[in-house]
């Protein structure tokens, strides 16, 4: 039976097994050769299972969900450290822990949490990602913007699978990126304008392959228009703007193309862009250092504590 939620909540006992495709979670924990008559299962350990423990999706949901039922009262009555500590040992391995194992389990769930997280910059918000065409006729502006749709918790692309299958080869990282498969995907890093200001702009370009023809690039401004426009190969340039005054929602894009063909197109971009003033407090936008970062879920000591526990090869080979 296939099951349409994420993670199903009933137990296998009859599945499909295709001999020349068996997936690969069962392989990560020795099923056995659908070719031999294997009548026990083999004890082994390896690598690949310890990570999944640690690092799948749903072993990290189970973790969360035993901590919680460790935590509900008994008989109305608030259970202490140790009687949620024997709580889980008895729901994931079966049996008391001892007391070295208690005072070990004790020692984790009361050592302070950790829950700093890397501050968020303000100035994230003023950044988007997307794709469009450039227009080098008579406007010099980018013709359109699209954002990018998938965000990977590295970069912003077309899709999960990269080059996309729409997009091609359009990616935004932190540091640089790569244009689409034509002039009609070229890259745009765009910063809006979140008040009136004057800015200058601190960039520095470049395209490291010796393979291709290079890329071309360009910065334009809602109000300035084409601020630079060059082609590049093989080399680094700065791009600076002196100053440039800017209204609430006017946009700065940073343009990338193929140039004439698609070969080794890759490039490293790094831009800073500085208000202007002599208040002292004036803000600083930095396009690697804005980029957007994965939420981080920390699991608290006592979730900790289950997976640890799960992670045991008592666990792993419980009959």
């Amino acid at each position: 039976r296939l099951f349409k939620t994420p993670y199903p909540t009933r137990r296998t006992l009859y599945g499909l097994v295709d001999r020349q495709y068996l997936p690969g979670t069962l392989r990560i924990f020795d099923f056995a050769s659908p070719d031999l008559h294997v009548p026990k299962r083999s004890e082994t350990t390896v690598p690949q299972q310890a990570l999944f423990f640690m690092n799948h999706p749903w072993m990290l949901q189970q973790a969360k969900i035993l901590a919680e039922h460790s935590s509900q009262p008994d008989a109305k009555n608030e259970l202490a450290d140790w009687q949620r500590v024997t709580r889980l040992f008895q729901m994931i391995l079966q049996r008391n822990p001892s007391s070295e194992e208690s005072k070990d389990a004790l020692r984790l769930v009361n050592e302070p949490a950790d829950n700093s997280t890397a501050t968020l910059r303000e100035t994230r918000k003023n950044w988007t990602y997307g794709y469009g065409p450039f227009d080098d006729t008579e406007k010099n502006r980018a013709e359109s913007f699209t954002e990018l749709p998938h965000f990977t918790g590295k970069a912003w692309q077309g899709g999960e699978n990269f080059p996309d299958s729409r997009l091609g080869w359009a990616q935004l990282t932190a540091t640089g990126g790569h244009p689409g498969n034509d002039r009609q995907h070229a890259v745009i890093r765009r910063w809006t304008a979140d008040r009136d200001t004057t800015v200058n702009i601190r960039s520095t370009l470049t395209h490291e392959p010796e393979m291709g023809d290079g890329i071309r690039a360009f910065i334009t401004s809602t109000t300035a228009g084409l601020l630079h426009g060059i082609e590049l190969h093989h080399a680094s340039r700065q791009l600076d703007v002196e100053t440039l005054d800017v209204k609430r929602g006017d946009v700065v894009d940073f343009i990338v193309d193929i140039g004439n063909g698609l070969n080794n197109d890759q490039y490293l971009w790094t831009v800073v862009i500085e208000e202007i003033g002599t208040t002292g407090n004036e803000t600083i936008w930095n396009s690697e250092a804005d980029f957007p970062t994965p939420e981080s879920d920390i699991m608290d000591s006592w979730e900790q504590l289950a997976q640890v526990l799960m992670c045991s090869n008592e666990f792993l080979f419980i009959d």
